[in-house]
């Protein structure tokens, strides 16, 4: 199957309180006969537009938000590896929605998304439907004031499917994946500076061996 390392540089700026544009640069390290998350492979470049279309304030110090994003994704300088090697690539649409409750000191968060590539010559790559869980906590002694840096940790638990791989207009027999990772990350918060820094490693794979 092989190993691969991915790595993600998301790049976002709010228009509006509501409205936030983001660019995302992946890439990877290693090879792998399949793709076992979206950004697997060569890795595709997205850049989306994200609304948040709701934000209600519940109590004192907590609110609930949703937000949905609409992207293009398209097909990064690396090479791809494995099964997806050989393929004629396109660019693809993907759609995310994520709402979740903010407090003070905690925070919970779900959310789902589904990537979906165009056909290039009979080929396409794989679609994939994912779920995102977080929970984070802001303790107090990082409670800051708006001069200093702010900060709060999250477990985040993702699980990605990704479908079957067509090649000359025929579906590559056992050509899926179901996988799932579990990490840490960081949110660092300045005035109106945000960073996020994390990292994920796999709790559970079902890979398919491609032939």
């Amino acid at each position: 199957m092989g190993t691969q390392l991915t790595s993600a540089s998301a790049i976002g700026y709010g228009i509006t309180p509501q409205i936030t544009v983001t660019a995302v640069l992946p890439g990877t390290i290693g090879s792998g006969s399949l793709p076992e998350t979206r950004m697997a492979g060569g890795g595709e470049w997205g850049a989306n537009a994200s609304w948040r279309f709701l934000h209600s304030v519940t109590s004192v110090g907590k609110r609930l938000e949703s937000t949905a994003s609409l992207g293009l994704v398209v097909p990064g300088p690396q090479s791809d590896s494995g099964v997806l090697a050989g393929l004629h690539r396109a660019p693809g649409v993907a759609a995310t929605i994520a709402s979740g409750l903010a407090s003070r000191s905690q925070y919970v968060w779900l959310g789902g998304g589904y990537t979906r590539f165009a056909e290039a010559h009979h080929d396409r790559r794989p679609d994939t439907d994912s779920r995102n869980a977080a929970s984070g906590y802001r303790p107090a002694w990082l409670r800051r004031g708006v001069d200093q840096w702010d900060y709060r940790g999250f477990a985040e638990l993702t699980g990605e499917h990704t479908g079957g791989v067509l090649s000359g207009g025929t579906m590559i027999p056992n050509s899926t994946s179901t996988t799932l990772w579990l990490g840490p990350s960081v949110l660092a918060i300045f005035k109106d500076v945000a960073i996020e820094g994390g990292v994920q490693g796999p709790l559970y794979r079902d890979v398919s061996t491609a032939i």
